[in-house]
């Protein structure tokens, strides 16, 4: 039995709101925004920033209606911009990627935003290296993103060890690094002939220990 969700403090429950309507609530949205940055004066800068992604990540993991959870995505994207570094910080803490991306209605949308947050230069290092271990890893990200990365920083990614990265847990095994994961499909926004066109990148080996 699942224990009923209850959201930190009046940001969480605002956030909760929002990701719960398959329409976003622009008015909501940006007094969130106004109250996340009020923290930032305060002796407690990220706790709105906690609060918010709390409640993103519970809902990316538990909703069912396809088009809130769109929403969602697009409501993470927009904190994400908005919010600063301090957001993009906080939400590097832990290496949610990968959870994320298990979802199959979840998988295109959140490769392609992961894949941009990696390659922004405004983004945190623990963000860069989500992207790139999961490049790594042989996540199935669109042939435009693996155009953006130059041969030199490919063959870079392919020769870290990112079990070394000290500030994001990457164990040695996971259930990710234990089985390919999971395909394009049709639906992920990848046609069958851009699929085929250096999607994975194959010289890539899962990350073992």
């Amino acid at each position: 039995m699942f224990k009923t969700f209850k959201p930190d403090g009046l940001i969480g429950a605002a956030v909760l709101d929002l990701t719960s309507s398959p329409v976003l609530n622009q008015p909501l949205l940006n007094s969130t925004i106004a109250d996340i940055k009020a923290f930032y004066a305060t002796g407690t800068p990220r706790k709105g920033c906690a609060q918010a992604i709390k409640s993103i990540t519970h809902q990316l993991m538990i909703l069912k209606n396809p088009d809130c959870l769109q929403n969602t995505l697009v409501i993470l994207g927009v904190l994400y911009k908005e919010c600063g570094t301090e957001f993009r910080e906080e939400l590097g803490k832990k290496e949610w990627g990968p959870d994320f991306t298990q979802r199959e209605e979840l998988r295109g949308y959140s490769l392609e935003m992961i894949a941009e947050w990696g390659l922004a230069p405004f983004s945190p290092e623990s963000i860069k290296i989500m992207f790139e271990r999961m490049l790594k890893l042989g996540y199935r990200f669109q042939a435009d993103t693996l155009k953006k990365i130059s041969p030199q920083k490919m063959q870079r990614i392919r020769l870290t060890d990112y079990r070394a990265q000290s500030h994001l847990p990457v164990p040695s095994k996971t259930r990710l690094s234990a089985q390919p994961p999971p395909p394009f499909s049709e639906g992920d926004g990848v046609s069958s002939s851009s699929a085929s066109e250096n999607v994975v990148l194959p010289a890539y080996e899962a990350i073992s220990g």
